[in-house]
């Protein structure tokens, strides 16, 4: 008895022979055995043929560029969705004398994660004209005096709503003193918008909307000149309603 097999069947597996069968076999049995020899064909007919690698396939698409992932990728800057307040956006008076330039290495160490101060949300330029800047500092590290963290608007109002639109506490410095320089052309900064900062375990200053002004300190030191210094003094308000 023979059973053969369907044509699509690899070569080799054309039939499958089995030996005379003795009438004392049960029918059962028989049928038993056929309904497997059935199985077994069908399952010889279920073969999976893989295509071989396709040469074209490694050729690049005319008009696409692959993307490239490179270790000196710019680092990911905080946005709007990560908390960030605020236009990121040099200020209409002192826009005019800058361009924005590309420097990963230098916005990586402005813009920091959140509750480590520093800018959330930052751009790098360079002056193309000289521009007054201000920093508020400590009075008792001479060193402090030119520094890395700068502003365009020369701080005044309440000492507490500054350190909160600067996020600086208080262990940072007393702001006692104040420094205007003039930033020099061809200088390069980061411009950007406030970190939040946890000072201690009481106090976290939330992201703010304040633009601030960021440069390394050994370049702070050799681009700005013209510098005037001012002592903070006490100059108390009564506060409305409070009697």
């Amino acid at each position: 008895m023979h059973v053969t097999s369907p044509k699509s069947l690899a070569p080799g597996l054309h039939s499958i022979s089995l030996a005379p069968i003795g009438f004392h076999i049960e029918t059962a049995r028989i049928s038993k055995l056929l309904l497997s020899l059935v199985c077994i064909a069908s399952l010889s007919a279920c073969v999976v043929v893989v295509a071989p690698p396709d040469s074209r396939s490694s050729q690049v698409e005319p008009g696409f560029t692959p993307a490239v992932s490179s270790s000196a990728e710019p680092p990911a800057v905080h946005t709007a969705a990560d908390g960030c307040i605020g236009a990121n956006t040099l200020p209409a008076q002192v826009a005019s004398a800058f361009v924005e330039v590309q420097d990963a290495a230098l916005l990586a160490q402005a813009v920091q994660p959140p509750t480590k101060g520093g800018l959330c949300q930052a751009k790098v330029y360079q002056s193309t004209a000289p521009v007054m800047i201000y920093r508020a500092w400590n009075s008792t590290n001479p060193g402090s005096r030119i520094g890395s963290w700068w502003a365009f608007e020369k701080a005044s109002g309440r000492v507490s709503q500054y350190r909160r639109d600067y996020e600086i506490c208080t262990q940072y410095s007393p702001l006692d003193s104040l420094t205007q320089c003039k930033l020099k052309t061809g200088s390069v900064i980061v411009v950007g918008t406030g970190q939040s900062a946890q000072c201690d375990q009481y106090l976290t200053y939330p992201t703010s909307a304040s633009l601030q002004i960021y440069m390394p300190k050994d370049k702070a030191n050799v681009s700005v000149n013209n510098c005037e210094d001012f002592d903070g003094e006490f100059a108390w308000k009564a506060k409305p309603g409070v009697r």
